[in-house]
């Protein structure tokens, strides 16, 4: 959409400059009318396809309808369980060495 330059004259084009001469020439009122028009055109393009849309859409699905909480929740609890495991382990394997000198961060403490 070509708009009008909110200095541009009538039947200036609106690529080429108005000149300091002319600028001074138009009034405030002019001037402001030129930009309400040009503002309203960009938002008349905006606002359009808002207009034109879908009013009466069915809602969309929640985005987690494709999970299943209850396999989720057993997932969970095998990580959780395996979790455990390899901590023992850990343990296990620093008992044997006996340094228990490892640096470990349990439950965000640093701890020697």
């Amino acid at each position: 959409m070509n708009h009008p330059h909110p200095f541009a004259l009538n039947g200036a084009s609106s690529t080429a400059p108005a000149l300091p001469d002319e600028i001074e020439q138009i009034s405030t009122r002019n001037l402001a009318l030129a930009r309400y028009k040009r503002n309203h055109d960009l938002m008349n393009e905006v606002f359009a396809q808002a207009a034109f849309g879908e009013k009466n859409k069915p809602p969309q699905p929640s985005p987690y309808s494709i999970f299943n909480k209850a396999e989720l929740e057993s997932k969970t609890a095998k990580l959780q369980a395996e979790l455990e495991s390899l901590k023992r382990k850990v343990a296990e394997r620093q008992q044997q060495r006996g340094t228990g000198q490892d640096v470990t961060m349990d439950s965000g403490v640093l701890t020697t």
